[in-house]
């Protein structure tokens, strides 16, 4: 094979694998996306169901936090009781494997820079070094999944009790 052909050839071949590395990225942030968004729309409905008709649960926000850091935050809500405000914040993590310690650690970082309340939502659960840290700094954790083909879902949930 001459060179000319041997170069278009791996081009053609690049080419078509960095498509389907692509497309494959399009289709798994398309999933995460689906699983934020149905956080969302659980949350707001019980959110709603609790009485509070008139908060909006947003999903993926970017907030500054008192440090001047902007923190992306995939779902959030903010509730205000006799004057005082409240921000909830909501990490999912649709992985195929258990949330691990630094997860959470980051996360906690996150939710002292914003001064909110967090809750983490795994669809796999979490390593147990995770879950003794997220319930020591008040962190609730939760499990669940949600299959955007079929509509079916189930997820482990409570409204929060914070401490």
């Amino acid at each position: 094979m001459e060179f000319k052909s041997l170069i278009q050839s791996l081009a053609v071949n690049i080419d078509h694998d960095l498509i389907y590395i692509l497309t494959a990225m399009k289709k798994s942030q398309s999933e995460y996306i689906k699983y934020e968004i149905f956080t969302r729309d659980l949350y707001q409905s019980i959110i709603s169901d609790e009485g509070f008709e008139k908060i909006t649960v947003f999903h993926n926000g970017k907030l500054c936090g008192k440090s001047g850091s902007f923190h992306q935050i995939d779902v959030y809500w903010y509730i205000s009781i006799a004057g005082v405000q409240q921000l909830f914040c909501i990490e999912c993590k649709n992985w195929n494997k258990r949330v691990e310690k630094n997860n959470i650690v980051t996360f906690k970082g996150i939710l002292e820079d914003l001064s909110a309340k967090g809750i983490y939502i795994s669809k796999k659960g979490y390593q147990s070094g995770a879950a003794e840290y997220a319930q020591h700094h008040g962190i609730e954790i939760l499990t669940g999944s949600f299959t955007p083909k079929t509509g079916e879902a189930w997820m482990d949930i409570s409204m929060p009790q914070f401490h």
